[in-house]
């Protein structure tokens, strides 16, 4: 995300320097904002995944366990 806003904060900057119809920039933030993030989010989910593969070797993991229960008598 912090990449993301620096692309668009020096995008910005130099719409100030240059010529370009009002709107220009936030047109191209409505187009390249969503392929941007979701760049970012699997990036993201790639560290998380790595660092918890790390952990999960050290640690044993997670374990989960899950049984069926009886209903309730009423």
């Amino acid at each position: 995300m912090l990449i993301c806003g620096l692309f668009v904060l020096i995008i910005t900057l130099l719409g100030v320097h240059i010529s370009v119809p009002p709107g220009f920039f936030l047109l191209i933030d409505f187009l390249f904002g969503p392929v941007f993030y979701a760049i970012a989010g699997f990036i993201g989910g790639l560290i998380g995944a790595a660092i918890y593969n790390l952990v999960a070797k050290w640690t044993g993991g997670l374990e989960f366990e899950f049984r069926d229960l009886e209903p309730a008598s009423v």
